[in-house]
């Protein structure tokens, strides 16, 4: 009897696309026809994300103990660890300056602050921007923007309209303000900056759908049908946008 893979996670450079399965991280090139394992680990493993030349994948992984930032080669190979943190870590994006984290290691429990750690190890730098879900910057732009409130994986909390719903900040980058960027009566998650625009998960219809809107978070679109599952794990390289649903 043939199971089918329960995929999460996924991440996308190009015509290379990784995610997790089984635990481990998984390779699939759009010329290829089946998936090859990058990983056989003895943990866990989640959030990979591309460098910006695609060549290294930054992942959490727990192989250790608790979840940690690791690293290796976009091809497969050994995981580095880079963090000793000994608390759970997500990791959100690989940029220039660095690999941007957020660490559990807070009080109240889910109250998550950013941090960012350069490649080859070190002390990791915290920013001091209070509690942030999720963080990203534009590749072209100096706009950064960042999740506050909400979860990262927002399914678990399905239409939910309370005081701790996930909503979306912005800072074009001169003066490091951020403001908040749209107003929308749902539960908004994992922004990603394309171009102009500003992509993120929404759930304000019922379904959790990818939207985009401005910097000036007007000119709202929907660009995803999910009708019955919630797309999930919004990931970006710049140029295209991946999700996982179901």
């Amino acid at each position: 009897m043939h199971t089918p893979g329960y995929y999460r996670f996924p991440a996308v450079f190009g015509d290379h696309m990784v995610f997790v399965s089984e635990g481990d991280l998984w390779s699939k090139d759009s010329f290829e026809s089946m998936a090859r394992r990058l990983t056989h680990s003895r943990g866990d493993i989640k959030t990979p994300v591309f460098s910006p030349d695609g060549k290294w994948i930054a992942c959490a992984a727990s192989d250790e103990g608790p979840m940690e930032v690791h690293i290796m080669p976009a091809q497969g190979g050994h995981l580095r660890r880079l963090t000793y943190l000994g608390s759970s870590v997500t990791v959100h994006q690989w940029t220039h300056e660095g690999i941007f984290f957020s660490t559990a290691a807070q009080h109240p429990f889910r109250v998550e602050e950013l941090f960012r750690i350069h490649p080859e190890g070190g002390e990791p730098e915290k920013l001091n921007w209070g509690p942030v879900m999720f963080y990203h910057e534009g590749q072209k732009s100096s706009h950064k923007v960042i999740q506050r409130h909400g979860y990262r994986e927002f399914a678990y909390w399905k239409r939910y309209r309370g005081g701790t719903a996930g909503d979306l900040w912005i800072s074009n980058g001169s003066n490091g303000e951020f403001v908040r960027l749209i107003d929308l009566k749902g539960n908004l998650a994992r922004p990603h900056i394309l171009g102009d625009r500003v992509y993120f998960l929404s759930d304000h219809e019922g379904i959790g759908n990818v939207y985009s809107c401005d910097f000036k978070g007007q000119d709202l679109k929907q660009h995803s049908k999910q009708k019955e599952f919630f797309a999930r794990g919004l990931a970006c390289d710049g140029q295209q946008l991946i999700y996982h649903a179901g």
